[in-house]
């Protein structure tokens, strides 16, 4: 059957009982998951969505991007049913496009048209999805691995369809290949503690700059702002930042703009539309050297990178274009699902053993790791039918901040001894607050839980003994939990996640020791973290200064060299460890040390200004005094201006990152030390 032909050359044959969808996204939307809501409308499709407002993106952003929106607001928790009422029909599906904010629709289990969701961050919160996947009828994900890891553990609803070349956004322009003055960019999140190998590679890629390479490293940037830095790039770096090496959605919108990509080789790529050819379309590299002698060998083969810049995005503006994709998305997995999806929804649920009070610690479980919303945790605990008896629901209620905090955790240990879990979630809420109810409790609190975690033994305990909403002393340790998801399932999951939340309680205690000036106390349990979590770089810092206290300078000194090769941005190491450098005479390591940093460490806070402060005393002590002037007078430039300049963009520092009595101080340090090297 031919189409009719007003019918755009892209536009399905949608199913009469497909065409009406209610999207469950916010508003602005998440840029990427925006591609599906969009393609739906462009595609033919009546669209409603309703969501929680947001802050993510200020609405300026989007300007003139989401025309034709029709959106309204709802309560993180609003029943579907009553969504249904208020958009005024019935939909013919829902698609949940879950957003930054905190929003799943109550009575899910029970919708009476499919549901399908794209949940994103399957890397990063694989415990929380465990937990809400079954409620969906179907689930798409970009990664093969992520359905695989489902589909073994009992899911009958993942699908891989991987959209990360799908970029709706498009130049403002025309793309020009040639005559781009940025040499290489990255635009993207960069936090230490949720993407730090992606900031690992990016200390590298900032430090080409000493090279005279014209390197870019954004954060902020969205939408069109992102795009025009795009439209300036000669190679676009790009790396993922979750889980195991892969692609992401900004490889699309770098591609449409005309930028060769440059990317680190993905563990896997599937559900691709068409396939993506390397060396043709994008160029991989395995470790970060081979990355900085691509960059190099591209700059310098002008030839061969605009090939792959002319393919790349001839790709998604061809090849495989976005609508096209949402397309086959739609044709080869909504439209099929069969009448039967009621009668599937239950059998799932019934197997994974859902009933009204489980339903209620999921929504708790999502809310609070997915969100941090603790109300909402309470709030859901608080719906269990006899929560005041349940144990469960009152460990949550503790978790989140309960007003009757001291009651429930006393519950909950009297009633479930055994719950690993609660201990150590009451030692890390005490370690949190120490200042307030005394460095004392909080310790005896810490050891306690050690002494049962030990007690229990590797294999001895009930998952659900470890399993559940987490203090967390710091957000390093949620990647060591998802990957346990991830990687691991039944005993092993279990024992994996007993010694990583050991390892938080051993960490904690060893902070404690070593505030408390038990330099040998400290050192102990800090060594017993590592040697369980041994990618702890935080840890490593504190072992450091409890060996230096020790007299042991040149472990401290390994250890911090280990915490810095660990940790991205880590400031405070690159200024500890360069001072006990410098107390060694090592300076020419110093040197060097502090001028990596001086190029990576771009953050506008104290750290900062110890770094150039000490690189400028470090020159200064080995009679470079030009190179000493020369940084010196940066120092004071930027504490005054409170403005990093970056070449084409400034970095602004925030109310806070510098005390006013450390600013008098560093002023104070810098002009002491210009004036001993002008003399």
């Amino acid at each position: 059957m031919t189409k009719p032909p007003d019918q755009p050359r892209d536009q399905p044959s949608i199913p009469a009982s497909r065409r009406r969808v209610l999207v469950l996204h916010s508003n602005p939307p998440v840029p990427c998951l925006y591609t599906f809501e969009l393609g739906l409308r462009q595609l033919g499709h009546d669209v409603v969505t309703v969501g929680p407002e947001s802050d993510f993106l200020a609405p300026e952003a989007w300007r003139g991007l989401d025309d034709g929106r029709t959106f309204l607001p709802a309560a993180s928790d609003e029943h579907i049913e009553d969504i249904f009422a208020r958009i005024g029909r019935r939909p013919d599906w829902v698609f949940y496009l879950r957003p930054h904010e905190a929003f799943l629709p109550r009575g899910l289990s029970t919708c009476p048209v499919p549901t399908v969701a794209w949940l994103e961050d399957e890397f990063k919160y694989a415990d929380a999805y465990h937990h809400v996947a079954y409620y969906f009828d179907l689930i798409g994900t970009s990664y093969d691995e992520i359905r695989e890891l489902f589909v073994d553990r009992g899911y009958d609803n993942w699908v891989c369809f991987n959209y990360f070349t799908a970029s709706w956004l498009r130049p403002e322009h025309d793309v020009e290949f040639d005559g781009r003055p940025i040499d290489v960019s990255f635009v993207g999140h960069s936090s230490p503690l949720t993407t730090r190998l992606r900031c690992l590679e990016l200390e590298q890629l900032s430090r080409l700059a000493a090279e005279g390479i014209r390197v870019e490293i954004r954060e902020g940037p969205f939408l069109r702002d992102m795009m025009r830095i795009y439209e300036q790039s000669k190679i676009v770096f790009q790396h993922s930042g979750q889980g195991p090496p892969n692609l992401t959605y900004r490889v699309g919108e770098a591609m449409a703009a005309g930028a060769m990509v440059l990317a680190k080789r993905p563990n896997r790529v599937g559900g691709l539309e068409r396939p993506l050819v390397e060396g043709e379309h994008i160029v991989y590299y395995d470790e970060f050297p081979q990355a900085a002698e691509l960059i190099r060998h591209y700059l310098a083969d002008t030839h061969a990178r605009l090939g792959i810049a002319e393919a790349g995005n001839r790709y998604v503006r061809e090849e495989s274009p976005w609508r096209s994709q949402v397309r086959s998305f739609l044709e080869r997995h909504v439209y099929t699902i069969g009448d039967d999806f009621r009668e599937r929804r239950a059998e799932r649920l019934r197997r994974f053993g859902v009933d009204a009070r489980k339903e209620r610690l999921d929504r708790a479980w999502f809310f609070g790791v997915c969100n941090g919303q603790m109300n909402q945790v309470r709030a859901e605990a608080e719906q269990i039918e006899g929560w005041r008896e349940d144990a469960q629901a009152r460990s949550l209620r503790a978790v989140a901040g309960s007003p009757e905090y001291s009651a429930d955790i006393a519950f909950v240990m009297e009633r479930e001894p055994a719950c690993l879990l609660a201990y150590s979630n009451h030692a890390i809420s005490l370690y949190q607050i120490r200042q307030r109810v005394g460095a004392r409790h909080a310790a005896e609190a810490l050891q306690d839980a050690i002494d049962r975690f030990v007690a229990a033994g590797p294999s001895d305990i009930p998952a659900a003994a470890v399993e559940g909403l987490l203090s967390l002393s710091d957000l390093r340790i949620r990647a060591d939990i998802s990957a346990a998801y991830v990687g691991l399932a039944g005993p092993a999951r279990t024992a994996r996640l007993r010694v990583v939340l050991l390892a938080q309680l051993y960490r904690c205690l060893g902070i404690l020791l070593f505030e408390a000036g038990e330099w040998s106390h400290a050192h102990d349990r800090l060594s017993k973290a590592v040697e369980i979590v041994p990618d702890d770089g935080y840890t490593y810092a504190y072992l450091a200064r409890a060996a230096n206290e020790m007299g042991a300078s040149e472990a401290a000194i390994r250890h911090f060299q280990r915490g810095i090769a660990l940790e991205p941005h880590f400031g405070e190491a690159f200024c500890e460890l360069s001072d006990l450098l410098l107390q060694s005479g090592r300076h020419a390591e110093a040197i060097d040390l502090l001028e990596q940093a001086r190029l990576s460490y771009t953050y506008a806070d104290a750290s900062r200004m110890g770094v150039l402060v000490g690189l400028g005393a470090a020159h200064a002590r080995v009679g470079e005094s030009q190179k000493a002037r020369d940084v010196l007078t940066q120092a004071r430039a930027e504490l005054d201006s409170g403005l990093i300049e970056m070449g084409s963009w400034k970095i602004q520092r925030v109310d806070g990152a510098i005390q006013p009595d450390q600013i008098a101080r560093t002023r104070q340090a810098i002009q002491t030390l210009l004036e001993r090297v002008t003399e």
